[in-house]
């Protein structure tokens, strides 16, 4: 496990939205609907993940706490079984999970 209890993969994805951020000066509509198709497409990899740690993950990587209640949020719903339903002009652009 990662940072906060997160599994590694999800703490290394949650570090690259955070140099995505701090590159573009804010959390931007590229980050948020990265983020949204991840847990949509990846919903194994998420239901794993509690929203507490994934909440410290969000403070520690720079994002604001309505930014961070945004993501927690979006975790609920995958934890419910709801879909993200993100940007379609985003839904093909997907992060690179390293393979184990």
């Amino acid at each position: 496990m990662g940072t906060s209890s997160l599994p590694d993969d999800i703490d290394v994805f949650m570090n690259v939205i955070g140099q995505n951020v701090k590159a573009s000066g804010g959390f931007v509509f590229e980050e948020k609907q990265l983020i949204k198709t991840e847990m949509e497409y990846e919903r194994g990899r998420w239901l794993q993940v509690s929203p507490s740690a994934l909440r410290d993950k969000c403070a520690a990587i720079g994002l604001s706490d309505a930014e961070a209640t945004l993501v927690v949020g979006w975790l609920g719903n995958v934890h419910e079984g709801k879909h993200l339903r993100p940007d379609k002009a985003r839904r093909d652009h997907r992060y690179q999970w390293p393979t184990p």
